[in-house]
């Protein structure tokens, strides 16, 4: 089994998680594809306030989703590709460890097999090891081109994924009376952004990964806790406020200089992010771009001001600097900024490798290893040889190799 999603959920709303999950894997038991199965990781009872109200006692559990995904003969999904008026966004398969080629954050709603463009949401793409390419195809041909006799059994079990993860997010922070994945509520990036300044104002930006390794709320959840109280609720908004209406009570959010300027800084840094960066950061500028958001964005959304704030932290800091020398040993202590997960290593069965990102002050590391040795936020002293010297869009970045944690 393999972990596909984290996440946090009041305890009132676990029961409805496992309803929803039973009733998916009942379709999927019928259809011969592997359960997904919930496993609760961590609970704590945690004082909650929400803007506008008395604080009350709530209990927290942290739990993980794991799965197989199905194959399709030599065929496995790679992607869906969400095509928008911005863009298009690139989501993973939570089961594909490989990244994708540059020319799909591009991709417009064409199927390679039927060779027609027409109005889609979703397309898919599909890597073949054998023949060593991918191929994107619309829902209607993945019979026929996989030569899979049903794959719409795998496409459903994707598809599932998406509609479960979707549920859970923005479950985040809500009861039993939580709306379902289907009802949409729409934002500016600009309001999701101000929003999530208004969160962090008491305990900073919280990404989802260190979320879970502090036992606290992430920046996504309190937003979606702050503008979407319950499946009533209805948000307004002008140059200088945000209205909150949830059935008779409303809450008006002043929007000050200082959080506008500070949300308007951090959008144009997302528009602004390469073209030829990492998928997350092309999904960034693509969600950024979009003229109204709905709650399957807020995560990907409100990470842009996790990355500027951390921007505006390393400049206060200074320029990077090489550490060490190649070829030396050293000892030190580093911070773990980000984790990200790049997929099987090389050997049979082999775990996850992933990307540590590291900081000492202003200075940037990445060692590559197996997944799950850090956790993002930690702090830890490393024994380390320094690999190479290289550069990281014009900044000095070290990479370490044979890592052991003192």
């Amino acid at each position: 089994m393999k972990a596909l999603g984290f996440y946090e959920l009041r305890a009132e709303a676990l029961p409805v998680a496992r309803e929803a999950l039973d009733k998916l894997n009942k379709r999927a038991v019928k259809n011969g594809l592997e359960a997904i199965t919930l496993r609760v990781l961590d609970t704590r009872t945690a004082e909650h306030q929400r803007v506008g109200e008395a604080p009350e006692v709530v209990t927290w559990v942290t739990v993980s989703i794991e799965g197989i995904a199905p194959k399709l003969g030599d065929w496995q999904f790679a992607a869906t590709l969400e095509h928008t008026e911005a863009g298009t966004l690139l989501r993973t398969a939570p089961t594909f460890g490989k990244p994708l080629p540059l020319q799909y954050r591009s991709a417009t709603a064409y199927c390679e097999h039927c060779e027609s463009r027409r109005r889609r949401t979703d397309t898919y793409l599909v890597h073949s090891e054998t023949e060593g390419r991918y191929a994107q195809v619309g829902s209607n041909c993945l019979a026929d081109f996989t030569g899979h006799r049903n794959p719409h059994t795998a496409l459903y079990w994707l598809q599932s994924w998406a509609e479960l993860n979707a549920d859970l997010r923005y479950r985040e922070g809500h009861d039993e009376d939580a709306a379902s994945s289907a009802q949409r509520k729409f934002t500016p990036a600009m309001i999701l952004l101000a929003a999530a300044l208004i969160t962090t104002e008491q305990g900073g930006f919280v990404s989802r990964g260190e979320s879970i390794r502090r036992v606290v709320r992430s920046t996504a959840s309190q937003v979606i806790d702050l503008l979407w109280p319950d499946a009533s609720t209805t948000v307004r908004w002008n140059a200088d406020d945000v209205t909150i209406s949830c059935r008779e009570k409303v809450t008006v959010l002043p929007l000050t200089t200082e959080v506008r300027q500070l949300a308007t800084d951090a959008l144009n840094w997302a528009l602004d992010l390469p073209t030829n960066g990492s998928d997350y950061e092309h999904n960034v500028r693509t969600t950024c771009n979009l003229a109204a958001l709905s709650y399957e964005h807020i995560g990907i959304a409100t990470s842009a001001l996790g990355g500027y704030l951390r921007t505006l932290t390393v400049e206060a800091s200074g320029p990077s600097s090489y550490v060490g020398t190649v070829g030396n040993r050293i000892q030190l202590d580093v911070k773990v900024e980000r984790v990200t997960i790049l997929g099987p290593g090389f050997a049979y069965n082999s775990p996850d490798r992933a990307l540590y990102i590291l900081t000492q002050g202003a200075n940037r590391m990445v060692w590559f290893s197996d997944a799950g040795k850090l956790r993002e936020g930690q702090k830890v002293t490393l024994k380390a040889t320094v690999k190479s010297h290289d550069d990281y869009r014009g900044a000095a970045q070290t990479t370490l190799t044979r890592c052991t944690i003192i």
